[in-house]
């Protein structure tokens, strides 16, 4: 006998005589939406990370209602077009580094339209930075000795190599580096020495001398 308070909803008809005829009881439905409203529209990265090194980014939408999405870095998606809604895609960053504002936009069966959700991505260009690195150019080698070295990177350092004449010695994980470098079996020569450091996403630096031994 009570009154059911069903107002402001939407019942899949813009037709008031329509949705009476969907209705039985006593059911409060007017004011009833004339269009399938967007339901939780938001957007992120796929991983949650907003600070990459890549030229494109995996995107995660959501939007329960949606048949049709669009993305760009311009707020008012000049010249871009809704394509069929997905839950990941694959967008592609403008030039340059720095801060990318990314907008996503839902429309709806009836073709409603949200205010656009907005996620800020860091686009990191730069590589790693080597802080230093013990053997000098021109530096005389009389005995064995610890090649250290140290480097940082804005996404994180994957690793720092150490290279004789450019062959591999060794590699350290991380932001810092130590080996101990035997000599005594090296030609009397001069010698090319390289410390390689490289990022969580491939960037490299590099920082060679010549020894003598």
């Amino acid at each position: 006998s009570a009154v059911m308070n069903a107002t402001s909803n939407w019942w899949g008809t813009a037709t008031q005589t329509n949705l009476a005829a969907l209705l039985s009881g006593n059911v409060s439905y007017s004011p009833f939406l004339t269009y399938e409203p967007l339901l939780t529209p938001a957007l992120g990265t796929s991983n949650g990370v907003t600070q990459v090194g890549g030229a494109s980014v995996i995107l995660q939408l959501a939007c329960r209602t949606a048949v049709s999405m669009r993305l760009s870095e311009d707020f008012t998606f000049s010249g871009v077009f809704f394509s069929p809604y997905a839950n990941y895609d694959v967008f592609a960053l403008s030039a340059g580094g720095g801060t990318k504002h990314i907008f996503a936009q839902f429309r709806s069966i009836t073709g409603q339209t949200n205010t656009p959700v907005e996620l800020d991505v860091n686009y990191v260009t730069a590589g790693p930075v080597i802080q230093s690195f013990n053997l000098a150019n021109g530096e005389t080698l009389n005995r064995p000795l610890t090649v250290t070295g140290s480097a940082t990177a804005a996404l994180g350092m994957q690793d720092i190599e150490f290279y004789l004449d450019g062959v591999g010695l060794a590699t350290n994980s991380g932001g810092s580096f130590s080996y101990y470098f035997d000599i005594r079996n090296l030609s009397d020569a001069i010698h090319q020495v390289e410390l390689l450091a490289r990022d969580t996403v491939g960037n490299f630096a590099t920082l060679q001398s010549d020894v003598i031994i």
